[in-house]
């Protein structure tokens, strides 16, 4: 077992003395160690005695069921994510829009509460009485096999979530911590996170650096291509339906947090297996386990390795928000003008799916476009799946709807009226969403659609991509995914 510390080096809570190092833009070191996808899970034990370490009481939205220390202890492992938590990165002041910036193969799965401090190799959080001697904070690893964090009650704990801490900020110790349980030494990087030192009050440290994402895509690669990627959810008559792209067409598996901790559990997530998706591999449908609580939601493919697990995405049961629209204008020859690329040509007819756009050379099923999210305040974001691998993509929006259909390229348009193009980018292993915020598209979809959550005006969405394939159907290059509709109410 070894021991990895976090030294407190200040003068003052607002100040501190550090040694300033002259490096390259690889400074980050690594132990050699890393955490499976069998070992992502965290639990708090709450047994902190300063009560500034749950002075939060303020719920959040993309963080649903905990507050106090187990909130703080949440956003700081998040931090690590491949990607930005919720769509939207939300929930610390001091790095609004921006939590989950690791890019990795790598997210932590939250388990909620443990009932006593566990193993050294149970992935618990916990306080220990004393104090380390200017030692804020050690982990137990190898993290390979597990870890343990413990924090030292003779230091005043914070758990914020503000910037204006009495003490120490336990989100910033507890995100330099979890770096070293998923295999990152200390830096001489004066800044970044992984810095042997605090530097201030730790709330620095919450906020990941360009040299500590370095370090985790080092481990665990930078977050592939291929990886699941869940872009929302949504209530279906009380099942709950998980939107993405890139799952499995059977025996995915989804896990849950635990709604109540268990004694002597070692922090499996609750889950289930043999999960089918459909609509190109872009929705999952679910009843949600009675076990499973307020957490984030995953979804993780039938095999080995750390490109198989998907980000978190949170839900709160019993408060899964329902579709914001519905979608329509399918290739399946349910629409009066029909795909263009029909018998004799390659395409066997019905030449789209029945729940997507007309096929294209890469899926004959065809793209489907769907959205997930509250409405008002506004948190939509739409989903292209089934598109062709890497070709061009334009997001549409139309305040009018052409609903017999008209031929575009090789698909059928039925959004109309006056468009608004929006969202243009290149597909990722044949998907594409908006916002996309890795991409810079971050405005909000009601924004783009020039309409007002609440108002009531209704739009029509659809894709417009690439397709470019030497004798497949015709000389069109162009498709258009399936519509989507959405009233602003």
């Amino acid at each position: 077992m070894k021991l990895l510390p976090y030294r407190l080096l200040v003068t003052s809570l607002g100040g501190a003395s550090i040694l300033v190092f002259a490096v390259g833009p690889d400074a980050f070191t690594l132990t050699g160690e890393s955490l499976s996808t069998a070992q992502r899970h965290v639990r708090v034990f709450d047994n902190f005695s300063n009560p500034r370490s749950n002075n939060n009481t303020t719920p959040d939205a993309n963080f649903p069921g905990y507050t106090g220390v187990e909130l703080a202890v949440w956003k700081a492992v998040t931090e690590w994510g491949s990607e930005l938590h919720a769509g939207n990165g939300d929930g610390d002041p001091s790095q609004p829009g921006d939590l989950g910036s690791g890019g990795a193969n790598f997210d932590s799965v939250w388990q909620g509460n443990a009932t006593d401090v566990g193993g050294v190799n149970d992935n618990v959080v916990s306080e220990i009485t004393g104090g380390g001697g200017g030692i804020s904070s050690f982990i137990e690893t190898p993290s390979s096999d597990g870890w343990r964090m413990r924090l030292y009650s003779d230091v005043p704990w914070d758990d914020g979530p503000g910037t204006n801490i009495t003490g120490f900020d336990i989100q910033g110790i507890v995100t330099h911590e979890y770096g070293h349980a998923l295999g990152l030494g200390h830096t001489v990087v004066n800044g970044a996170t992984m810095f042997a030192s605090i530097s201030g009050n730790g709330v620095a440290q919450r906020s990941i650096e360009s040299d500590d994402a370095g370090g985790v895509q080092s481990v665990y690669g930078a977050a592939a291509i291929s990886k699941p990627h869940v872009t929302g959810v949504h209530d279906n008559a009380g099942q709950l339906v998980i939107h993405g792209f890139g799952f499995a067409p059977v025996s995915n598996e989804v896990w849950f947090c635990p709604n109540t901790p268990t004694p002597g559990s070692s922090g499996v997530p609750v889950k289930l297996i043999g999960v089918p998706s459909t609509s190109n591999a872009s929705l999952i449908t679910v009843t949600i386990p009675a076990a499973a609580g307020p957490g984030d939601v995953f979804v993780k493919l039938p095999a080995p390795g750390n490109a198989t697990l998907s980000n978190g995405w949170p839900i709160d049961p019993g408060n899964i928000p329902p579709a914001p629209g519905t979608a329509y204008c399918f290739g399946d020859g349910s629409l009066p003008t029909p795909c263009p690329c029909t018998p004799p040509n390659t395409v066997p007819s019905p030449s789209g799916g029945p729940d997507a756009g007309c096929a294209n050379s890469f899926n004959p099923a065809g793209a489907r476009l769907d959205a997930a999210g509250a409405k008002n305040p506004d948190q939509v974001i739409l989903t292209a799946s089934g598109l062709t691998p890497v070709g061009f993509v334009i997001f549409l929006s139309g305040d009018g709807n052409d609903a017999a259909g008209v031929a575009n390229g090789d698909g059928v348009r039925c959004a109309g009226g006056s468009f608004v193009r929006f969202g243009s980018q290149n597909a990722s292993n044949g998907a594409a969403k908006f916002p996309n915020p890795a991409l810079g598209l971050t405005n909000a979809l009601s924004i783009v659609s020039s309409v007002t959550p609440g108002a009531g005006a209704t739009r029509y969405y659809q894709c417009f991509y690439r397709n470019v394939a030497a004798g497949w159907c015709n000389a069109a290059t162009t498709n258009m995914s399936s519509a989507y509709q959405i009233t602003w109410n």
